[in-house]
């Protein structure tokens, strides 16, 4: 029988821990205290830096005026205007020395970029402006020249009187804003709808800016015949929502070219009989020279309009 072996026991030693003194663990307590204080809050990291207000400002901010567009906003629903808008209402503000020039550069007027860009700064609420209809258009910038220039507008004239000679004749801008023809709600269906001798049924809506500044650029440059009456056509294009409920512009755009003459003179005076709303820029007044009424026609363009 094998004899077993002993098992020797191994002797275990317990690790002496070496027990620091109140003075250095004090020591301990306040660095981790320091590391914690040198990190910066999370408030700090989050916060963006803070951007002095400059003082100057405060005294030329002017705080402009609100104003009903005519067509009260009734055809906007594709984000023309901004969605807390209610009855057409915008604010607008007086513009900077900035907006001036920009609105006064032809380049810009005939582009459109103008009126995005004036309007983007003046008429925070309004998104879309050359997509506005144009009469609005029309309507801003009186408001646009009333808050930044004051009520007075100078106009040159010369009546056709024997003799006459030209003279300065003060117009008083709350003229056209109050005599600004709103758009009727209730007639919208019978004004901008028309059955033609065909029996077609027509839709239309009013004219809008980009439409306008398209014809200008017709005008304004050298381009063939044919060019010209593409662009005309696909003005008109945009003036009809459908016609017998067909949207498509192509289609349309196809059939105001072939329509006949007799049909397109009824589409025409239909078309004609959607723009009696809006500003009226024609203004009664008396001769300087031989005290006869006249008619003062204030012109549009922004060049002469924004001195």
């Amino acid at each position: 029988m094998a004899a077993r072996k002993k098992t020797v026991p191994i002797p275990v030693t317990e690790p002496t821990v070496q027990q620091a003194s109140p003075e250095e663990m004090q020591k301990e307590i306040d660095a981790l205290k320091q590391k914690v204080a040198d990190k910066p809050a999370l408030t700090d990291i989050i916060q963006p830096p803070i951007v002095p207000v400059n003082p100057l400002m405060e005294k030329i901010r002017m705080p402009g005026q609100t104003y009903q567009i005519p067509s009260q906003g009734i055809f906007y629903t594709n984000g023309e205007i901004a969605s807390d808008v209610t009855n057409g209402e915008v604010h607008v503000y007086p513009m900077t020395t900035i907006d001036e020039i920009v609105i006064r550069t032809p380049d810009k007027l005939f582009s459109g970029d103008a009126i995005r860009d004036v309007f983007k700064r003046c008429i925070p609420a309004v998104l879309k402006p050359t997509e506005l209809f144009a009469k609005d258009v029309d309507f801003l910038m009186v408001c646009l020249r009333q808050v930044s220039y004051g009520e007075n507008f100078e106009v040159i004239h010369t009546h056709d009187c024997p003799d006459a000679q030209p003279h300065d004749y003060t117009i008083k801008m709350n003229q056209f804003i109050k005599n600004t023809k709103q758009l009727d709600p209730t007639s919208i269906k019978s004004k901008f709808s028309v059955i033609l001798d065909n029996g077609q049924m027509v839709n239309l809506h009013p004219i809008q800016y980009r439409d306008v500044l398209s014809l200008m650029q017709v005008f304004e440059e050298e381009i063939t015949p044919t060019k010209q009456q593409d662009r005309m056509v696909t003005t008109l294009t945009g003036i009809v929502s459908d016609v017998d409920g067909i949207t498509n512009k192509e289609f349309i755009k196809e059939w105001l070219i072939g329509i006949p003459v007799l049909l397109a003179k009824q589409l025409s005076k239909a078309i004609d009989a959607t723009t009696d709303w809006g500003p009226d820029f024609t203004v009664k007044t008396k001769c300087q020279d031989c005290g006869k009424p006249t008619e003062l026609n204030v012109p549009m363009n922004p060049v002469s309009f924004f001195t």
